[in-house]
C-alpha cells in the first residue's frame, strides 16, 4: 500500500483481527485511470484478477470481498472491499 500506483489508492484504514484483516479502498486511481482513458471496463479485470491471485498466494488466508454487491467501485460500489480471512484461526 506504500508503494507504486496503488499507494496512490486512499482506503478507510487496514483493520486487523485474529481472524481477518480487512480493508476498503475509497478511490480507485485504476478505476479513474480507465474511466478516463474511456475504458472502465479494465478495472473489471484488475478486480477479477485480485480474487483469483489472492486466493492462490496462500492457503492460510482466504480472500473474498464480503456478501454485499456491488463490492468494487467498478462495479458501482461507493468503495472497494478487500477481506482476507485466515481460516485457521
Amino acid at each position: 500500500m506504500a508503494e507504486g500506483f496503488i499507494s496512490a489508492n486512499e482506503n478507510d484504514g487496514i483493520v486487523h483481527t485474529d481472524a481477518q484483516v480487512r480493508l476498503n479502498i475509497t478511490r480507485c486511481r485504476f478505476h479513474e485511470c480507465f474511466r478516463d482513458m474511456g475504458a472502465p471496463g479494465l478495472t473489471q479485470a484488475f478486480c477479477r484478477s485480485d480474487e483469483t491471485v489472492f486466493n492462490a498466494y496462500s492457503s492460510s488466508m482466504r480472500f473474498h470481498r464480503g456478501s454485499v454487491a456491488p463490492d468494487t467501485i467498478a462495479r458501482g460500489a461507493s468503495r472497494c472491499v478487500f477481506i482476507y480471512d485466515r481460516p485457521d484461526r
